[in-house]
């Protein structure tokens, strides 16, 4: 059976945990390039707002929605990176309970920034694995989130059993 760097052989190593690895690597990877460009400041968590985020502006609620995290997480992470620049919040004139996050032009240059060194790491991340086998690793992420997102139901209960 191969194995993949003198660990567990491939097939034992379950794909949760290579994804988890995979992660952490790619976070890594953005950090280690995005800090030298003057934004050691932006935290990984932070990057979901900035994915989350209209040109325009979002609420708060809506941008949690999106990140699949609380309405208190995300208003957490807001205030720390309006606190550090990159986002200015002001009250919703449709409702004045909900706030709008905006980017400022700090904001906008992470933004920039971080999807320049996104591309250039992906371009580097097909050159390490081969074009081919870089895009079917893009498909199959892809069709599995498409799985586990697709409405489920229910089993049937078995004849004869509630």
């Amino acid at each position: 059976m191969p194995s993949f760097d003198g660990l567990q052989p491939l097939d034992e190593r379950h794909l949760g945990r290579l994804l988890l690895q995979a992660r952490r690597g790619v976070d890594q990877a953005f950090r280690a390039a995005l800090a030298p460009l003057g934004f050691g400041d932006v935290r990984v968590s932070h990057y979901s707002v900035f994915r989350s985020i209209d040109a325009t502006g979002t609420r708060v609620s809506t941008l949690a929605d999106r990140a699949g995290v609380t309405r208190q997480a995300m208003s957490q992470m807001v205030t720390d990176l309006a606190g550090r620049g990159y986002l200015a919040l002001s009250r919703d004139p449709a409702d004045g309970r909900a706030v709008i996050v905006r980017l400022t032009g700090a904001g906008r240059r992470f933004y920039d920034t971080a999807t320049r060194v996104g591309r250039e790491l992906e371009a580097d991340w097909a050159k390490a694995i081969g074009p081919g086998r870089f895009r079917a690793l893009r498909i199959g992420l892809i069709a599995l989130i498409e799985h586990h997102d697709a409405p489920r139901v229910a089993p049937t209960a078995r004849a004869g059993r509630p």
